[in-house]
């Protein structure tokens, strides 16, 4: 991917979009991801098929409370509406990509000189054949700069009924076929999986084949024992995402971060989360005030149920 540097305040894509109707645009997302492999999606805006280059910007110290870390640019999307009754074909050009940091300092980034491309609708109906559908889209020979597809088109008995249609264009990532996976006990025991078997999950809604390279008694944060205990696993977020948006344009998100403080700052920590507006403070879960309530109640509070609920964890 295209890496963005540290500290990067705004970040700027100078494109242009040639179709067969100069009013007509598309709205322009990025997905970039950090040093995790925790991706992130970006609403560049709209893009006008007028074929004159135009400033697409993502003001990334308005939606950030300190400085981002580095970033990689790992793919574009372009989203729109198939027109009716007739299809267009549009000329996608890629000028420049730009990063800001606070200071005013600008970085020209590197485009990559290879995409993965893809095309999918929603909901579209297309005539026998298929004669109605979007063209794959291509990258102009020797200019990896430059993409063009065809919309396709709606029947005009259909015009009632609209037709998200987005383009995909991925930074290729090295091919792989699975994701290696740690597994509890519990869970080979309740799905009858064992080591080193494939097996292939649901995560958000998407299917990733896993191959289970290991077994471990348990995982923290995962509940132990009881009849809700199918047990759990262990993968890689930067390796799941990269498959799934490999085959499917699709992102896992995770829905629990642990935090690690400096001595002693657990609770300033986890005062500040719980003052946030968009954070549930119940669902803020510190070690220490665990470690503290099963020492006053050793009885009172399993240990295993002690981070099940967490979203974010300050330890």
């Amino acid at each position: 991917g295209v890496r963005v540097p540290a500290g990067t305040a705004r970040l700027a894509l100078t494109a242009a979009l040639r179709g067969a109707d100069a009013g007509a645009s598309v709205d322009v997302t990025a997905t970039v991801e950090d040093s995790y492999g925790t991706p992130y999606t970006l609403g560049l805006g709209g893009l006008r098929a007028d074929g004159r280059p135009h400033d697409l910007v993502f003001d990334l110290a308005a939606v950030t409370e300190a400085p981002m870390g580095a970033l990689t640019l790992t793919g574009l999307r372009l989203g729109m509406v198939q027109p009716v009754g007739k299809g267009e074909r549009h000329r996608l050009t890629l000028a420049a990509l730009t990063a800001t940091d606070a200071g005013g300092l600008e970085r020209e980034l590197s485009l990559p000189d290879e995409w993965k491309l893809s095309v999918r609708t929603d909901g579209g109906v297309s005539s026998p054949g298929g004669k109605t559908g979007p063209d794959r889209p291509r990258v102009v020979s020797g200019d990896p700069t430059t993409v063009v597809y065809g919309t396709g088109h709606l029947p005009a008995d259909l015009g009632w009924r609209p037709s998200p249609l987005t383009v995909g264009l991925q930074v290729p990532q090295p091919p792989s076929s699975e994701v290696a996976a740690v597994a509890t006990d519990r869970y080979l025991a309740s799905t009858g999986a064992r080591a080193g078997q494939r097996v292939d999950v649901r995560m958000g809604g998407v299917t990733v084949p896993l191959r289970l390279v290991r077994a471990v008694r348990e995982l923290p944060s995962t509940p132990v024992g009881g009849k809700d205990d199918g047990g759990a696993l262990l993968v890689d977020l930067r390796s799941v995402n990269r498959m799934v948006q490999a085959r499917q344009g699709e992102n896992v998100l995770p829905n629990e971060w642990w935090l690690a403080t400096a001595p002693g700052a657990s609770a300033r920590v986890a005062e500040a989360l719980r003052g946030r507006p968009d954070i549930d403070p119940s669902r803020v879960v510190v070690r220490d005030e665990i470690a503290e309530e099963l020492r006053d109640d050793p009885f009172g509070a399993g240990p295993g149920t002690a981070f099940g609920a967490a979203a974010l964890a300050a330890a």
